[in-house]
């Protein structure tokens, strides 16, 4: 689905890999992360990532973004709900959708919640929402609850809540940063964006300590793979440097949209040797469900042809910066499992790994982790086969755990 692939040299040595230049305008506030920085030239490479539109093209996108000596540099310092007051002064940034929404007293979504009594003057050109905020909760996976005058707020990006300190272009981090911005109206001539205003969340990278003697393992999956995920840690200890994306890897047209950045990370990997353990499936799988009736509907998620073609872009992307990938196959629907909104289907794990059966040929050097075939006739499994959920209990998650390990170190052994 990508028509074109292109390689980025991201600080020294790493590639930023099947990422296009974007076509769509870059807004204000987007959650961007830069992956080059030039402060000679006062210029960065910023990649914006999006649900991946098989129309354009277009997942991750990359922009020239400047900077001059009037833009304005803010480090977002993290926040504790218990460390604030029931309600605390804030300033909002939101997208024109959400603002509409919160306009006409609807739960909205938030780009950013800054506290303070100066956040409205420190955000005025992103033309923030004023108000009083109680921040309820902050999950590991990355949501944020709040609610705003009253209002319900929900929050995905959770490194964007906090209080500003000033700061300098310097503490631009390439991959291990993030930045929102509010730009002057653009592009300009030669395609490129000015920031007035950036605001800079930085993390650690996750690689720094790897010992260097071993290889590395990135684990990148569903809430599945967080089921097992502990356990083949385990197993791997003393073995691999191990690594997992950050909560669930959800769908494979989110996988399109995100990979660029999972795989820029393991480039600072201080191993030569990286394997890439993947799975997307039990999430283009699920099925719409009417809301009144909890009936299920036609609609996948991801409807399989779209599955497939996504898979093959991703293997090949993955392939494409050298990595040695493990395609851990689709675990099993055990018994329908309608919802109000969605659910999945029994059995129909099986239509979706069969499908992919082509794709794994055409990528041989790809080793096949089979957690289906296991679960399918493990008489651990019998009494979970027996349910509608498609998580594991703990004995049978160090099962998976122990598998997928297994096949994490002969993909090691290649």
């Amino acid at each position: 689905m990508f028509k074109r692939l292109l390689s980025l040299g991201i600080a020294s040595a790493a590639v930023f890999c099947g990422t296009l230049w974007g076509a769509k305008p870059l807004s204000d506030g987007e959650n961007c992360i830069p992956t080059k920085v030039d402060q000679e030239a006062q210029t960065m490479t910023v990649c914006a990532p999006t649900a991946y539109d098989p129309v354009d093209n277009e997942g991750a996108r990359l922009y020239q973004v400047k900077w001059d000596k009037s833009t304005k540099f803010y480090m977002i310092r993290g926040v504790k709900p218990k460390s604030l007051a029931p309600w605390s002064d804030a300033a909002v940034i939101v997208s024109a959708k959400d603002r509409k929404k919160a306009l006409e007293g609807k739960p909205f979504a938030a780009m950013a919640v800054i506290f303070g009594a100066d956040a409205a003057k420190q955000l005025e050109g992103f033309d923030p929402l004023v108000g009083r905020v109680n921040l309820l909760s902050i999950a590991a996976s990355q949501e944020a609850a709040f609610r705003f005058n009253g209002k319900e707020i929900k929050m995905r990006h959770r490194d964007f809540i906090g209080t500003l300190q000033p700061s300098r272009a310097k503490q631009l981090q390439p991959i291990f940063g993030r930045v929102r911005m509010h730009l002057d109206p653009g592009p300009a001539a030669d395609g490129s964006y000015t920031a007035r205003t950036v605001l800079l969340k930085n993390s650690s990278n996750p690689y720094a300590k790897d010992d260097p003697n071993l290889p590395t393992v990135l684990v990148i999956g569903d809430s599945i793979s967080q089921n097992y995920g502990p356990y083949a840690a385990a197993e791997l200890k003393g073995k691999v440097n191990f690594h997992k994306i950050p909560g669930s890897s959800g769908d494979s047209v989110r996988g399109l949209a995100q990979i660029p950045f999972w795989l820029a990370e393991a480039k600072y990997a201080n191993s030569g040797k990286v394997v890439v353990s993947i799975n997307h499936g039990l999430h283009d799988l699920r099925r719409a469900c009417d809301p009144k009736t909890m009936a299920f509907l036609k609609t996948h998620q991801v409807e399989l042809e779209d599955y497939v073609r996504n898979v093959d872009t991703i293997l090949s992307t993955i392939e494409a910066c050298g990595y040695q990938v493990v395609w851990v196959t689709t675990t099993p629907v055990p018994n329908d499992g309608p919802g109000r909104f969605y659910g999945r289907v029994k059995d129909e794990d099986l239509v979706y790994n069969d499908a992919l059966k082509p794709v794994l040929a055409k990528h041989p050097k790809v080793l096949i982790c089979d957690l289906n075939t296991l679960v399918r006739n493990d008489p651990a499994f019998d009494e979970w086969r027996k349910g509608r959920d498609v998580h594991y209990p703990e004995d049978c998650r160090k099962i998976l755990g122990k598998a997928v390990a297994a096949s994490i170190l002969e993909a090691v052994a290649k």
